[in-house]
């Protein structure tokens, strides 16, 4: 995988024989859906949260497709990493059974750019189906599809921070989860 620069961020530019290891509807929908939850987040969160996808260093990349990835997308607040997403399209048990293992063993992350006095970072899963990835195409005329895909984001998100709020002691990580449920309950369509 070559990576560039664009703006600051760094886009991951898969090579052909990597594009053709890709072979499910999941697999061709789960690089598309890291992007469509950093735009939507980006065009729903109000001012001074900003959403990225994740970096080489954060993410492992391409082969991890089969293994799971730990990190997709950075939610940042006032340009500071906030809260950390782990989005997926895999339909399958297993993959489900994965995911969440990892939010029980590791509900709270650490970025390699933070200081050991920054607040960890609660993880969020978010699950879209890949058809409805695949599907979307940022056309306004798409809007009953897009707000179907920002339920969902927001509802995992929640549902996540809810269950990172009771896996932590932590006053400074409480404050921190209650800040951004308190966000995302204002943007809760439903």
């Amino acid at each position: 995988m070559n990576q560039i620069r664009d703006n600051g961020a760094i886009i991951h530019i898969m090579r052909f024989e990597e594009v053709s290891q890709i072979k499910s509807p999941q697999e061709m929908a789960g690089p598309l859906a890291d992007d469509l939850v950093v735009e939507m987040l980006d065009k729903h969160l109000p001012e001074g949260l900003s959403a990225r996808k994740s970096s080489y260093e954060e993410d492992s990349g391409l082969d991890q497709i089969v293994k799971g990835k730990k990190v997709d997308v950075v939610v940042n607040l006032d340009e500071h990493p906030a809260m950390v997403m782990q989005v997926t399209v895999g339909e399958s048990r297993e993959t489900k059974d994965e995911k969440l293992e990892l939010m029980r063993r590791e509900p709270f992350v650490r970025l390699p750019e933070m200081n050991p006095s920054d607040v960890a970072l609660p993880r969020v899963l978010v699950k879209l189906p890949a058809e409805e990835v695949l599907n979307f195409t940022g056309d306004s005329s798409k809007n009953e599809v897009e707000g179907t895909i920002w339920n969902k984001i927001v509802d995992g998100t929640l549902l996540s921070l809810q269950f990172d709020l009771l896996k932590t002691k932590n006053p400074k990580e409480q404050k921190h989860i209650k800040i951004l449920m308190d966000i995302f309950k204002s943007k809760n369509p439903s």
